[in-house]
């Protein structure tokens, strides 16, 4: 195997471990969760939130967090709302390429979860120059109070990369040949050998001089891939279902334009389905109704003058309530039985007398609550007169009824009489 071979496939081994890491995050904030999910890289991980003229807030990342080159974090942001921040991402070989965001800035919180947001002061603090300008010094001073030396300086260009200065052990200040192009964006910080942190500075701009001998076309890193800001990140192998019942996510702005949108399809809904409910409830009552009034002959009309032996309503006639109404029988015929209605008058129980004869031999006995059976009752063989004329033997074995018209409109109705016919002695025997 030569050892053009061997290069080749070292290069092939070893591209992984040496290319950038791919990162994306989700907007912050304040309070909420912040979910980043990268690729590439070496563990441990560990996490620097910073925020600008602040302090720097860093979290280390578990190595069950990273499987399979690829790693999912999450850290709920205790920075007030308006804060400008940016994050680091530090691995085994240090800052890889891609794990510097650029500034962003938190927004309110979603949630409803509440944290607390009081400013903390940074562990030591530390001054510089105000300004920095191409190729010209740059000093760092005031840092060793409260410090374990050696002090680590940062300087963090946005979007970029990490850069870090080394002033020697027991220094009370340093001088660094700035070696940025003009109008590049930095930030500073400290951190010491006993991993205190220090202060942040404000983000500075490099000034432009006529002095470019220092600058260097690799520094900073050309064309940098920065982390990405997406609307969600998922931890490696989830879905967004499953995503949705986890920690607190929160609503994307078309969730949150949705809702109002959804109560109104849902109260349409609900409004169309008590009307519903009501009309069929109002047509069900309305068929039992119309059902109810059928079986009661509701609707038609009764008939009138129908003539029957026995009327539907037989009443004692009564001088005191109307004019009497009778039927005389002399003779064979001691009494009669009166019927009558008691005109304008409502119901009122019925009272029936039994027929009476002149012969009470032949008289059949009659149940005063039950109308007589027209074949059960023997006609007397009486022959006397009426009061008329007639005879009686003409008229003998007929019972005489009086049905009163029952129509209120007409006060004029007169009484009809049905005649029942002749019943022989032969024929009643």
């Amino acid at each position: 195997m030569s050892w053009a071979l061997i290069v080749v496939l070292f290069a092939i081994i070893k591209l992984p471990f040496c290319a950038g890491v791919n990162v994306t995050f989700t907007p912050p904030t304040q309070c909420d969760h912040l979910n980043v999910s990268w690729t590439g890289g070496q563990p441990p991980f560990e996490f620097n939130f910073i925020s600008v003229y602040g302090r720097q807030l860093v979290q280390s990342v578990d190595s069950s967090a990273f499987s399979d080159g690829k790693g999912f974090f999450q850290m709920r942001i205790p920075f007030p709302s308006g804060t400008q921040m940016l994050f680091v991402m530090k691995d085994a070989t240090g800052y890889p390429a891609g794990t510097t965001s650029s500034l962003v800035s938190v927004g309110p919180n979603v949630g409803g979860t509440k944290c607390n947001t009081t400013i903390i002061p940074p562990d030591f603090t530390f001054a510089t120059d105000d300004g920095v300008q191409q190729c010209q010094s740059f000093q760092f001073y005031d840092y060793n109070g409260g410090t374990t030396q050696p002090v680590t300086i940062m300087g963090i260009i946005p979007g970029d990369q990490v850069f870090t200065l080394a002033p020697p052990k027991g220094s009370t200040s340093f001088n660094w040949t700035e070696n940025m192009p003009s109008f590049s964006t930095v930030l500073f910080t400290m951190v010491d050998s006993a991993g205190h942190r220090g202060g942040v500075t404000q983000l500075l701009t490099v000034e432009q001089t006529g002095n470019s001998g220092c600058l260097n076309k690799s520094f900073p890193a050309p064309n940098p891939t920065p982390p990405a800001q997406v609307s969600n990140v998922l931890p490696p192998g989830a879905s967004q279902a499953s995503s949705s019942s986890g920690k607190d996510k929160g609503l994307s702005a078309a969730q949150f334009a949705g809702i109002p949108i959804a109560c109104v399809v849902g109260g349409i809904a609900i409004f169309a389905v008590i009307i519903t409910a009501v009309r069929q409830r109002r047509a069900k009552l309305q068929r039992r109704r119309d059902a109810a009034a059928l079986d009661m002959g509701e609707g038609s009309a009764a008939p009138e003058n129908i003539i029957t032996p026995f009327p539907p309503h037989m009443f004692e006639h009564s001088c005191a309530a109307s004019g009497p109404i009778s039927m005389h029988a002399g003779g064979a015929l001691g009494s009669t039985t009166n019927l009558s209605v008691h005109s304008g008058i409502g119901a009122i129980f019925p009272s029936y007398h039994p027929l009476s004869y002149g012969n009470t031999a032949g008289q059949e006995a009659l149940d005063p609550y039950e109308p007589p059976d027209y074949h059960s009752v023997i006609a007397s063989p009486d022959t006397s007169t009426t009061g008329a004329g007639n005879s009686s033997s003409s008229r003998a074995g007929l019972r005489i009824y009086t049905v009163t018209n029952h129509s209120d409109s007409s006060p004029d109705a007169v009484d009809e009489k049905a005649t029942l016919p002749h019943i022989n002695q032969s024929d009643a025997q």
